[in-house]
Order: structure tokens, then C-alpha cells, then sequence
């Protein structure tokens, strides 16, 4: 799937490595004293989240093959010449949905998507909004089927080479009337009239006391819940403010107890308060769509810094590239209100942003490359929650590889390689992103040559929320970005440009409060720190199990959850 040659044979030595971390045995493995009181306990107080439930259908089935219903070349598309193909996809997809869904093939060959014509940018892209609707193509290779962007894209967070879901809100609710504890599956409702068995839903909880015109650290409960011991302060205006209002998540109705209790299909992962009166209220979006066997490219050609234009010192006339185009415009695949679907056996190449996806939920993101030239972000997820990344490759540089942020949760990275360097010029790092408003209880396992370096705007601090679980991952022997990150030192797991609520050296830790470090391992000889110290510790800020000790059981923490789940032990 990846690029062939030396790259390539490089990759694969990285990724039996990386399997080595997983099949420990003998004197060399340990059991987690976390994993064993989660067993215990489940995903309640101070334990472990429940990541069990991520992916497609949380993991009970396996991503359906749909049969195909219609082939893109019938409707117009012409692999291989100039012209545009954009509308003529966009007819086969339409077609597709209009027979109740299956599969689109896409025959090998380059298809071109928002062609210049006479100058002009028709912003044309592909877009599915209906359920049950696959775009399917003949294998990612470089003589498979290739989706190619031939000009950027005007609406940088709505449009992309490929647009998938639906962005729609329902109506009717159901208003939760008691608190209701982290790892509770009962809820008590006033109603349970426009509720349904199997039926899914978005929870709305809204804090009281924020004041969105004058937004006080000191009056907001929400925030407060997501990012304690953190001590918020009042020039962080989005976070004790209109972007820390509300907490919302999809949740699916298991079974209605009774007129007044439902229970929910899988357990709280926050404290839920009556006095914020939380809505359980319907919620349109697309399910079962999803995109295999394709790859994207596109006419960009790169020459990429942060936050910069092109070239990177040219001002008014003499840019060729705005900031704009260079960090947001080349994208390869937005999702939007999607609950159920997958993107796999997906190479990207040459795009500046690769898959962006929010208000979305189980998602499973299976074998994607991106590759090619250096851009802004590999995989971005906001507001999206239970998603499941697995088999990811990225050896095109990036700012952001596996980027969470707007309250994401319940999302597993896993069994992955990031293998690029830092470049101090593009600004890129081989690094995990926690971009600011409360992304928590992730999961990042299995992962070579990462360790976190976080970004976002200094009024969405903290960077992450609580309980994020870093498991059985291997940092690179770099692990300093230089002056400019000055709250982590050379052999810091956590780094930050911004204030900490100690405001002390190796204090990075404080922006990923409550965090699950365990069974971490380093390349080269130098160990892996957290606080400046590698040894064990439980307290208000972490907990910190195994630094550089080799043969953490279980060696996947979703996969034991997983089984443990469905009666299997979870040994």
C-alpha cells in the first residue's frame, strides 16, 4: 500500500519491531496493576476509560462488503484523460442512493475532481450524503484508482476532494432528571416517549453558569469536570466560555427500561449533573457509508511551513500560496455526521490536510497511508467519538499526525508508525496533537516513534482533557523541539508552548491531566521521562506505570477490554 522500495522495506523492518512490543514473554512481561484494577471495577472513579466500544458497530460487526450496484464509467466518468469527472461521479454516487445503497466501483485509472476552467475554481467536489453508499475502486497502488484534486478548495472546513455525511440536526427530546455517575449506563428521563430500542441520539448537557458575554474561570462547572485538577483561568475565553457551554455526545438507546429509565449501549465516560439539564435528542446523520480501495492525489506541490504562505517570506503581490491554501485547502476527505462508517485500503498523497472528521461516531479508519509531500495534519478528529485507528502510516511530514480536539472521546490509535523527522523549518514533528477544548479519554497504543507535542489557540487551553491513556507506545530517540517549547526538557514524554497551572519547569504534564501512561519504551539509550523522573507514581495530575520496561501485559489495552467485553477473559 505504501510506497514501494527502500521506503518500503524500511517500514516493514519498523512494523516487526513495533509487533515485538506486543508478544512479550517470560521475564520480561509485567501485568498493569491499572489494567487489573479496571477488571475490577470497570471504567468508574479514577480506573481506566472503556475503549472496547470503538469502531464500526462498536466493534460487535465487522465492516459489511456491499454489493455493487453501479459502476462510475456508465455515468460519464472517463479515467486517464483531461477532463473533469467531478459531475459525472457525482451522478453514479446519486444513482447508488437512489437504489437504497451498495457499492460504487470506480475502475482503475486517474479520475480528475475540481478541474480549473477558464481560470476559475468551480469548487466542485464529490460529496455522499446518503446512508448505505460506498466508494469503491480498484486497489490504492499508483495503477489503481486515483481520486485527483486538480485546484484548492474555497470552503476550507465544509468541502474536501470527497465529502462524506450528512450536517443536519433533528428535533424532539427526552430531558435527563437525575445525576447520573461516570460508568452509569442507567439514565432517568421525564419521558421516554421519543426514545426507541437500537435508537441513536446526540446528549446535550448545558453548563448554568457560564456567562458567554463575561466568561469567568470561576463560573463554569463543565469545563471544570473535563480538565480538573487544571486550574482554569478567565483569559482562557473560549474554554470557561461559549465553547465550553455545552458537552454533547452521540449515545444509542440499548433498551427503555421504563417509562422513565433507559439504558444506554455503552457506559458514561463523564459525571452527568441534572442541573445541566441534559436532552437526549434526536439526531440525522448518515450510517454505513464508506470509502475503500482508492487513492487520492493532487495538482499541490508542497513547499509547506506552518501558518505560512508560499513562498514562506513573500509578502502581498510576491505570494504565490496563501497561508490559507497551504494549511487548509488541498484536502483528500472530510467527514461530517457520520455514525457507522470506514474509511480503508486508502493511500493519500500530496495533500497538505489528509482526513478530517467531526460529529461523527464509530468510525473505523483501517490501513491508510499518507504519503508524498510535507503538509498540516494526517488524521483529524473533533467531536468525534469511539473512532478506531488502526494499520496508519504516515511518512509525509506533518504538523499534526493523529490530531484530536473539540471535546473527541473514546477514540483508539493503534498498531500505527509515524516515521518522519523534525524539520525545524516546516514545522513538522513525528508527534500526537491534543489541540485544545477538552479531547479525553483517548487511547494511543501500540504507535512507533511518537510522543506528544500539542498545538491550538492559547483561549482553548488546557490542551486535552482528562483520562487520555498513552499504552505500550516507542518514543523516538529526538524528542526536543528546541527554545521555543520550553516546558519539557530533552527526554520529556509531554511538551508546551503555554502557561501550566504551576507554571513550573516539566510541568507539560499538567495540560493532559488525570492521563494513563503505560509500559512507554524509547528508541536508543536515553530513558523516556514524565516530570523529569521515569519512576512510578499515582497522584491528582497522572498515573505512571512501567516507564521503559519493555513487556507491559496486556501489550493492547483495547483488545483486552475488547475481550473482556464479550466474556472472553481479556487475559
Amino acid at each position: 500500500m505504501v510506497e514501494r522500495g527502500k521506503k518500503r522495506s524500511s517500514l516493514a523492518r519498523k512494523a516487526v519491531i513495533l509487533s515485538l512490543l506486543c508478544v512479550c514473554s517470560g521475564s520480561l512481561a509485567w501485568e498493569s496493576q491499572c489494567w487489573q484494577e479496571f477488571r475490577k471495577v470497570g471504567p468508574t472513579g479514577r480506573a481506566l476509560p472503556d475503549f472496547s466500544y470503538a469502531g464500526y458497530g462498536m466493534g460487535d460487526s465487522p465492516i459489511p462488503n456491499l454489493p455493487q450496484v453501479a459502476v462510475a464509467t456508465d455515468f460519464g466518468a472517463v479515467p486517464n484523460d483531461e477532463g473533469d469527472d467531478t459531475e459525472a461521479l457525482q451522478k453514479a454516487v446519486d444513482a447508488v442512493a437512489a437504489k437504497g445503497g451498495g457499492a460504487l466501483f470506480i475502475p482503475a485509472g486517474r479520475y480528475y475532481i475540481n478541474s480549473k476552467q477558464d481560470g476559475k475554481n468551480p469548487n466542485k467536489c464529490l460529496r455522499i450524503k446518503a446512508s448505505n453508499v460506498v466508494l469503491r475502486g480498484a486497489g490504492s497502488g499508483p495503477e489503481g484508482t486515483i481520486l485527483h484534486l486538480r485546484a484548492p478548495i474555497r470552503s476550507i472546513h465544509s468541502d474536501a476532494t470527497v465529502v462524506l455525511g450528512k450536517s443536519d440536526w433533528g428535533g424532539g427530546s427526552a430531558i435527563v432528571t437525575q445525576d447520573a455517575k461516570r460508568g452509569d449506563t442507567l439514565l432517568t428521563v421525564n419521558t421516554t416517549t421519543p426514545l426507541g430500542k437500537g435508537s441513536r441520539f446526540i446528549l446535550t448537557a448545558t453548563d448554568p453558569l457560564i456567562d458567554e458575554k463575561a466568561p469567568k474561570a470561576e463560573k463554569c462547572e463543565i469545563p471544570t469536570c473535563l480538565v480538573a485538577p487544571y486550574q482554569l483561568r478567565d483569559d482562557l475565553y473560549d474554554t470557561v466560555g461559549r465553547r465550553g457551554k455545552k458537552l454533547d455526545f452521540p449515545v444509542r438507546i440499548a433498551e427503555i427500561v421504563d417509562d422513565h429509565t433507559v439504558r444506554l449501549a455503552q457506559p458514561l465516560r463523564v459525571d452527568l449533573l441534572a442541573r445541566w439539564t441534559p436532552s437526549i435528542s434526536q439526531w440525522r446523520h448518515s450510517t454505513g457509508s464508506g470509502i475503500e480501495g482508492i487513492r487520492f492525489a493532487s495538482d499541490w506541490p508542497g513547499g509547506y511551513a506552518h501558518h505560512k504562505p508560499f513562498p514562506i517570506d513573500a509578502k502581498g503581490k510576491d505570494i504565490l500560496r496563501s497561508s490559507s491554501e497551504q494549511n487548509y485547502q488541498w484536502n483528500a476527505i472530510l467527514i461530517s455526521r457520520l455514525w457507522d462508517g470506514w474509511v480503508r485500503d486508502v493511500v493519500i498523497q500530496d495533500y497538505t490536510q489528509g482526513i478530517t472528521a467531526n460529529w461523527s461516531k464509530n468510525l473505523t479508519f483501517r490501513r491508510v497511508a499518507v504519503v508524498g509531500v510535507t503538509g498540516h495534519t494526517a488524521l483529524t478528529l473533533s467531536h468525534a467519538h469511539d473512532c478506531l485507528t488502526e494499520g496508519f502510516t504516515i511518512t509525509s511530514q506533518r504538523v499534526h499526525t493523529f490530531f484530536v480536539s473539540g471535546m473527541a472521546s473514546g477514540n483508539v490509535f493503534r498498531n500505527s508508525v509515524v516515521d518522519y523527522p523534525h524539520d525545524k523549518v516546516a514545522g513538522t514533528s513525528p508527534a500526537l496533537d491534543f489541540h485544545g477544548l477538552f479531547p479525553y479519554e483517548n487511547l494511543y497504543e501500540n504507535i512507533g516513534q511518537v510522543y506528544v507535542m500539542p498545538g491550538g489557540a492559547p483561549s482553548y487551553l488546557p490542551h486535552a482533557g482528562v483520562r487520555n491513556v498513552f499504552w505500550n507506545l516507542r518514543c523516538p530517540a529526538e524528542m526536543s523541539r528546541g527554545a521555543t517549547w520550553p516546558l519539557g526538557g530533552p527526554d520529556e514524554f509531554f511538551r508546551t508552548y503555554a502557561k501550566t497551572t504551576s507554571n513550573a519547569p516539566r510541568s507539560a504534564h499538567e495540560h493532559w491531566p488525570k492521563s494513563f501512561l503505560v509500559g512507554l519504551t524509547r528508541e536508543g539509550d536515553q530513558p523516556v521521562k514524565v516530570r523529569d523522573s521515569a519512576a512510578d507514581r499515582d497522584d491528582e495530575w497522572l498515573r505512571v506505570e512501567g516507564l521503559n520496561r519493555p513487556g507491559v501485559q496486556p501489550p493492547s489495552l483495547y483488545e483486552a477490554q475488547f475481550e473482556l467485553r464479550r466474556g472472553k477473559g481479556g487475559k
